[in-house]
């Protein structure tokens, strides 16, 4: 039991042949990535470039694509892998990211397991508040499951499906019983107040508004 990414359409936001060199993690973030950059409006230019960073982190190793590489290289042989097409380093995405757009800020990936995420939009608030950087585009990413992480199977009790973590019950809840893991990945723009004033950023959303202050 799992919470799969389904449907999911790299084409969108990547050159086929070269989202076929990465892992599925880094085409998730990627993914993320674009779509938050694109949202928020921003224009990255030369004035601008090394003010906006990048910090988009996972949760773990490409497990899975190791996997697979140690299986090639027992049964046919380290001359068959090739290194080009072994991008699975926990860097890829925001290096390609910056990149694309000419993001030249500050580029991290401070990897703490389950909570990568949420230390990375943590961190990249802080570097804002101290004058760092005037943006960032800060997020997470888990990639597809492999064998080994089978292992996560015995903190998931045999219960009905509905009383599982990720069903409805939040995680300080009486009710919560079992651990599921998830792919996909999460990217938000965070950006400094009267920055994001100056160039006339779209509002927040009315549906957040009693979350604004």
């Amino acid at each position: 039991m799992a919470g799969e990414v389904r449907g999911f359409d790299v084409g969108q936001y990547l050159n086929p042949k070269e989202a076929r060199r990465m892992d599925l993690f880094i085409q998730y973030g990627m993914a993320a990535g674009i779509q938050a950059i694109r949202d928020s409006g921003i224009e990255v230019t030369e004035a601008n470039a090394e003010r906006i960073g990048i910090n988009i982190v996972p949760g773990s190793a490409a497990l899975p694509l190791i996997e697979e590489t140690h299986q090639l290289v027992l049964n046919r042989g380290p001359a068959r892998f090739r290194p080009s097409s072994f991008r699975a380093h926990h860097q890829h995405d925001f290096r390609d990211l910056s990149i694309q757009f000419g993001i030249k800020g500050p580029n991290l990936a401070v990897v703490t397991a389950c909570a990568s995420g949420l230390h990375a939009v943590g961190q990249s608030a802080r570097m804002i508040m101290h004058g760092d950087v005037d943006l960032m585009v800060a997020g997470g990413r888990r990639e597809r499951f492999a064998r080994s992480e089978s292992r996560f199977c015995r903190c998931a009790r045999p219960v009905d499906a509905q009383r599982r973590s990720c069903h409805r019950q939040p995680s300080l809840d009486k009710d919560r019983d079992g651990f599921v893991l998830g792919e996909g990945s999460g990217v938000l723009v965070l950006e400094e107040y009267e920055h994001a004033r100056a160039r006339g950023a779209r509002s927040t959303p009315k549906s957040w508004a009693s979350h604004e202050r």
